[in-house]
């Protein structure tokens, strides 16, 4: 698959959707009605903020996460990583986790963080999910939840997080992987429209 700008979800059109995610979610746990919005908006936060794949995230247990990282078992390759993040994160999944005790589910290691209805989410219906909030929310539709995770390697080499660091958190086999990010950072644009 080849990266374009336009598969990259812009940090204007993540605070867009989390915004209106966050709004929904407050609804839906005030009325007690949708309560799966509060999951999604936990969901679509964290994967933001952690760059995880929809995969890893359908994945993701209770005991993988830690006070300030999660462990991604069994990745793509079946290679296990540790993706740290800061007090923000931290404070997603407490939050998340507190909504699920008030409803009296059992969190344990085992436990899946995202659940629906009839237990664990599968990645088709995080997909499907993703796609009916972002086409709500009015972005376009080539951006998938993949967009996420390339939304976050760029957010991070904005900040100027050294390419090795992103590929370890992204779990990249080769730095190569990494370093197509590099061409959409908002620097690298900044630098282009100095010297032309």
């Amino acid at each position: 698959m080849t990266l374009t700008a336009d598969k990259i979800i812009r940090p204007d059109e993540a605070g867009k959707l989390l915004r209106m995610l966050r709004h929904e979610a407050e609804k839906s746990r005030l009325s007690g009605r949708d309560l799966r919005f509060v999951t999604d908006y936990y969901l679509i936060a964290i994967t933001y903020n952690t760059g995880i794949r929809i995969s890893e995230a359908s994945a993701l247990n209770w005991g993988n996460v830690l006070d300030g990282s999660l462990t991604v078992v069994n990745g793509k390759g079946g290679k296990s990583r540790s993706v740290f993040f800061g007090s923000a994160t931290q404070t997603l999944f407490r939050e998340f986790q507190e909504f699920k005790e008030s409803l009296k589910a059992i969190i344990q290691g085992d436990s899946a963080v995202f659940t629906g209805k009839k237990g664990r989410l599968s990645s088709t219906q995080i997909h499907r999910r993703f796609k009916a909030w972002s086409e709500r929310c009015g972005i376009s539709p080539k951006i998938s939840f993949h967009s996420l995770r390339h939304g976050y390697a760029t957010k991070l080499l904005d900040e100027g997080v050294a390419i090795s660091t992103v590929r370890d958190l992204l779990g990249h086999s080769n730095i190569s992987i990494t370093s197509t990010y590099l061409h959409f950072t908002e620097k690298a644009k900044e630098r282009v429209l100095a010297i032309t």
